[in-house]
Parts: structure tokens; C-alpha cells; sequence
């Protein structure tokens, strides 16, 4: 099928599509970054609120890096292997109770080693990793409504759950009531527990899928959450609270990777032919285009609204709006570009471009933070999603071999 038949046609149809995804991101953000964090961090003031956010970070490393691989995955082999639910459900039990056990380390090294707190910190790292997964039938099925609403429920989980804070005293209590909502409401309307531990016979070439994609996320959403870590360890708990406040709609703006990347990849699986070098040209000044318009958006929402979310802490993270502002929508961009490439060139690519940029990223951010503290972070961080946007533009416009086994009328010029 040709790119115009996907892309450029039924546009009303696409719109209403794109509005679903990023309004359900939208509203699950709203909800966390403008409710439910600055509570959390009312209650436990600037330094325990870091160590909340580093804790956080672990979660959505493991959670995020596993459920996102099983996402993908599945969309990626639905139409080429033909998986079972139980391909991806045991990967997701087995892995994430694995992650448990690292779990149980970090909070053991941060003095926080409790049968209770362990408890629901693991059934937390669980239930995240299944709401990461949760939501691909709505997008393999195209039914974006669904989509928006699997959402809705996490965010008015995430809002019960903030009088279920109240009632046992534990910030994560209120996190995991919304993961439940979200994973409950795709039981119901999705079908992923449908015989929920029914292995296929391709389990073995599903299982290498997801052990390439588990690898590459795990590379890019270590990155993504490096500031939380590198920040906690290096400089302390309050430049991870300063850090995240100054990034704060940066990081908004990079999640809207999440509705773009799930529209974008429901349409390419329908696209049998190879990626030309004037269709990643218009992929590549769309995200320029729409990167230096979030870049405005953000620096004027985090001058307007900070102030009355974050009081404590504005004017410590103002000097820092810009650079960690602009780190993020390079990361966006390159995130968004990034999904394009994997449909085209394949997971073990993928795989080694995240791997060299992870190191990269760490590389810089830990000599920087060594030497110069936060602001070494801030500046070591933009450096490093500046080269990685590079790389991502200059490998689209190189060519490869899915490339030039495409029709003469589709082949790169």
C-alpha cells in the first residue's frame, strides 16, 4: 500500500485519531503533573519528594522498559506471527517480579526496606508494567476511543487514589489505585486476559522480539530517567526536585511521544513498501516544525504556571527553564523519528542506536554532574539529545537494503 493511502487519506478520520492519543496524554499528564506529584510533594517537602521521584524513576525504568517492549512487540508481530496473549502476559509476570527483586536493593540503599513498603512498591512495578502493555489492543483494533478512555480511567484512578493516600499514609498507594484502573478497564474492553497464559507456537521468535526491544528500551528510558538517578546519587535529593521542575512541560511534551508514536505505528504496519528519502524528509521537518512549537509552549506554560504548583521551588529552577526545556523536545523529536526507523530498519538497529546513546548520555551527564553539580547535568543533558537528533536524521536519509528493495516509483532517489 502506498504512503498516500495512509497518510493522506480519510484526514478527518486521522485528525479525530490524533486528537484521541494526545488528549488521552494529555489528560493522564494534567492529572499527574498538575495534581497528583505536586500533592505528593507537599506532603513530603523538596528532598523527600526526590527520593519519591528517583523511586519513581525505577519504576518507569523496569515498568515502562518492559511493558513498552511487549507494546511494541505485539504490534510490530501481530500480523507476522500470529502471538497468543500468554506470549506477552508470562514475559510481563516473569520480568517485572525480577524487577521486584532489584526494587527491594534500591530501597534497601535508601534506607526505606520495609515488608509493607516492599510489598506495595513491587505490586506497583507490576501493575505499571501491565498498564504499559495494556493499552495495544485499542490501538491494533484502531479504536481510539477506547484509547482515550483506558486513560481517563488511570487518571481518575490517580485522583481516588489520592484519598487512599490519606487513609494508609503511602504516596505509592495512590500511583498503583490508577495503574489498577487503567489494567482493569483493559481487561474488560481489551481482551489481553483472554486465556491469559495461552503460549503460541512462535513464542521462541516473540520472546527474541522482545528480549531486542527490552534491551533498547532499556537503554533509552535509563537515559530518560537519568536525571532522577544521576542527579540522587551525585548531587542529592533537592537538585532532583529543582531538575524536574525546570524540566517539568519539557517532560509533558516528550511523553506526547506515546499518542504519536502508538498513531503512527498503527498506520505504518499497514505500509508494505521502503522508507524514500522524501517521506523521511517530511517526517523530519514535521518534527522540527512541531519541536519549536512546543519549545514556545513550554517555556511560556512553566513561567505562568509554576509559580502557583511549584512556590518552593520556582525560582530555584528558573535559570534552568531553557536548556532542560529544549533537552526535552529533542529527545521528543528524535523519540518520534525514532518509531519511523524501527518500523523500517527493525529492533537489533534500534538496539545499537540506543545502546551507543545511552552510553553517550552517561558518559557526559556523569564526568559533568562530577565536576559541575546541577548545572553540569543540565548541560551535558542537552548536548547529548542534540547529538542524538542528529544521528536519528542523518541515519533516515541513509539508505539500507528494506529501502532499496522497494518499487522503483518508492525507492530512495
Amino acid at each position: 500500500m502506498k504512503a498516500n493511502k495512509i497518510f493522506f487519506r480519510d484526514n478527518k478520520q486521522k485528525i479525530k485519531d490524533l486528537a484521541f492519543n494526545i488528549g488521552a496524554i494529555l489528560l493522564l499528564n494534567v492529572t499527574i503533573q498538575f495534581v497528583l506529584y505536586p500533592f505528593i510533594q507537599r506532603r513530603l517537602g523538596n528532598d523527600g519528594y526526590g527520593v519519591a521521584l528517583s523511586l519513581l524513576a525505577f519504576v518507569s525504568i523496569t515498568s515502562n522498559t518492559l511493558g513498552g517492549a511487549a507494546n511494541y512487540s505485539r504490534m510490530v508481530e501481530e500480523r507476522v506471527l500470529h502471538p497468543a496473549n500468554g506470549d506477552y502476559n508470562l514475559f510481563l509476570v516473569v520480568s517485572a517480579l525480577i524487577s521486584a527483586a532489584g526494587g527491594a536493593v534500591f530501597l534497601y540503599l535508601l534506607h526505606l526496606l520495609t515488608p509493607v513498603y516492599f510489598a506495595i512498591y513491587a505490586l506497583l512495578i507490576l501493575m505499571t508494567a501491565f498498564r504499559y502493555y495494556a493499552d495495544v489492543p485499542f490501538k491494533l483494533s484502531m479504536r481510539f476511543a477506547h484509547y482515550f478512555l483506558f486513560y481517563a480511567m488511570i487518571s481518575l484512578g490517580y485522583i481516588g487514589g489520592l484519598f487512599v493516600y490519606r487513609l494508609t499514609g503511602n504516596w505509592m498507594s495512590a500511583i498503583l489505585t490508577g495503574e489498577a484502573f487503567g489494567v482493569l478497564y483493559a481487561g474488560v474492553f481489551g481482551g489481553i486476559f483472554r486465556r491469559p497464559f495461552k503460549i503460541s507456537p512462535q513464542n521462541r521468535a516473540v520472546l527474541g522480539s522482545l528480549g531486542l526491544l527490552t534491551l533498547s528500551g532499556l537503554f533509552e528510558n535509563l537515559t530518560l530517567n537519568a536525571d532522577r538517578l544521576v542527579l540522587l546519587a551525585l548531587s542529592g535529593g533537592e537538585s532532583v526536585s529543582i531538575y524536574y521542575t525546570a524540566s517539568l512541560f519539557g517532560k509533558v511534551a516528550a511523553l506526547l511521544t506515546v499518542p504519536l508514536n502508538a498513531l503512527l505505528i498503527s498506520y505504518l504496519v499497514r505500509y508494505d513498501k521502503g522508507l524514500t528519502r522524501r517521506m523521511w524528509s517530511v517526517f523530519a521537518l514535521s518534527g522540527g516544525v512541531l519541536g519549536g512549537a512546543i519549545l514556545g509552549g513550554c517555556m511560556l506554560g512553566s513561567v505562568l504556571i509554576l509559580p502557583i504548583l511549584y512556590p518552593g521551588l520556582y525560582t530555584l529552577a528558573k535559570p534552568y527553564f531553557f536548556a532542560a526545556i529544549f533537552s526535552q523536545v529533542l529527545y521528543f523529536v528524535s523519540g518520534v523519528l525514532l518509531v519511523v526507523l524501527l518500523r523500517f530498519r527493525g529492533e537489533k538497529k534500534q538496539f545499537i542506536f540506543n545502546l551507543c546513546y545511552g552510553a553517550e548520555f552517561f558518559a557526559l551527564t556523569i564526568v559533568a554532574t562530577a565536576k559541575w553539580g546541577l548545572d553540569g547535568f543540565v548541560w551535558a543533558s542537552l548536548l547529548a539529545n542534540a547529538l542524538r537528533l542528529g544521528a536519528v536524521m542523518l541515519w533516515g536519509f541513509c539508505p539500507d537494503k528494506k529501502d532499496a528493495a522497494a518499487p522503483p516509483d518508492e525507492a530512495p532517489q
